[in-house]
């Protein structure tokens, strides 16, 4: 379990993941937190800016892609979307010098970031010197034509 500073985008380990439950990892980071600090001393945050400042790679088709994937994938939305007739309007707006992705891009690049994942995660399980147990669990809802899938570690 982790937790992630909705200001600067910080993530780390949850306190109760822990066996001593502290929080000090936490108080450690909003010590050294500069949008925590500017908005706990009463300075003007701008959200805006700080988002734009982290954005400071051009924008490529494949980045591109990949955020139309993020995006359906937060909000539980099919492939399709993202040839949804306005998205693909503000997106050629937005960024002119970049192909907009389709259905079938996106599904390539969810296909490529599932097979990075799945390394990562290999490559991480073979680094753990303990044991490591896993749970899943898998089921399909009668009314609404859902699956779902549980994990617990």
């Amino acid at each position: 379990m982790h937790v992630l500073c909705k200001l600067c985008k910080w993530y780390g380990r949850h306190p109760s993941s822990d066996t001593p439950k502290s929080t000090g990892l936490l108080s450690r980071h909003f010590k050294r937190c500069k949008v925590y600090q500017d908005k706990k001393n009463g300075k003007p945050v701008d959200l805006f800016e700080s988002f734009f400042a982290q954005q400071h790679k051009p924008m490529t088709t494949d980045r591109l892609c990949e955020s139309v994937l993020r995006i359906l994938i937060v909000g539980n939305l099919s492939f399709g979307q993202a040839e949804n007739p306005k998205l693909v309007e503000l997106l050629k707006e937005a960024f002119p010098q970049c192909n907009t992705p389709n259905r079938k891009s996106v599904a390539k690049r969810s296909k490529k970031e599932a097979g990075l994942a799945r390394t990562g995660l290999i490559e991480w399980c073979e680094a753990i010197d303990s044991k490591v147990s896993l749970a899943l669990d898998g089921w399909h809802s009668k009314v609404g034509n859902m699956e779902f899938l549980g994990t617990s570690s």
